[in-house]
């Protein structure tokens, strides 16, 4: 009688676990990493677009970075920002030095448009209980502004307005316009990432984290 009852509830625990797993799988979001077998292949696709290029002695387009250090490439690994350099290494390692010199370059480029924050005096400070990061970006659109915050980065999404005055020889005309930034950062590592809390006050942006105990 006893065997009888336990194999019923060992019966009824595997239907739920089973049961909570089909949930997951089909509620998980669309920005779920992709499978692991998947990654050779973009991996390739990305060799293949680089050597493209490079063999038409013509600059990479940003796209090519952006389209595979996505959310799922910083999703899946415990050092993304490493594996991103590690990926150059290996793929500057396909040409001679001059060819490296023009990928090197669209990677420099590419880097510093999506990674650099220098322009905007990036600061991080930190407290017995928070890690705090703040940027100054003159002109920036608080409305339209997204700041996006997982375990292993923050992406900044916004517009600022930039404003030029120049001498045109009959007096200084102020000319205006507006520029759109996507930038990538990591978060951290004594920060919470779910903790963040984020404030825009004119032209400071700031991100407040928990830090971690012990850190």
């Amino acid at each position: 009688m006893k065997e009888a009852v336990l194999y019923t509830l060992l019966g009824a625990l595997t239907v739920a676990c089973l049961g909570q797993g089909y949930y997951i799988y089909t509620h998980r979001k669309s920005s779920a990493p992709a499978p692991h077998g998947a990654w050779p292949a973009r991996t390739e696709k990305l060799n293949q677009n680089v050597q493209r290029s490079i063999s038409r002695g013509e600059a990479l387009p940003p796209a090519v970075f952006d389209d595979f250090f996505n959310d799922e490439f910083f999703g899946r690994r415990l050092d993304p920002f490493a594996e991103m350099e590690r990926i150059h290494r290996q793929m500057a390692d396909m040409f001679r030095s001059s060819e490296r010199a023009m990928l090197d370059s669209s990677w420099n480029s590419w880097f510093n448009e999506r990674m650099g924050m220098d322009e905007f005096r990036a600061k991080v400070s930190r407290t017995d209980k928070n890690v705090v990061l703040s940027f100054d970006i003159p002109g920036i659109d608080g409305n339209t502004a997204d700041i996006n915050i997982n375990d292993d980065r923050i992406r900044i999404s916004f517009t600022a307005r930039e404003v030029q005055d120049k001498n045109d020889g009959k007096g200084t005309v102020r000319r205006e316009s507006t520029r759109s930034y996507m930038k990538i950062l990591p978060v951290p590592e004594d920060a919470v990432p779910s903790s963040a809390k984020t404030s825009i006050d004119k032209d400071r942006v700031t991100i407040t984290f928990d830090k971690k105990p012990g850190k």
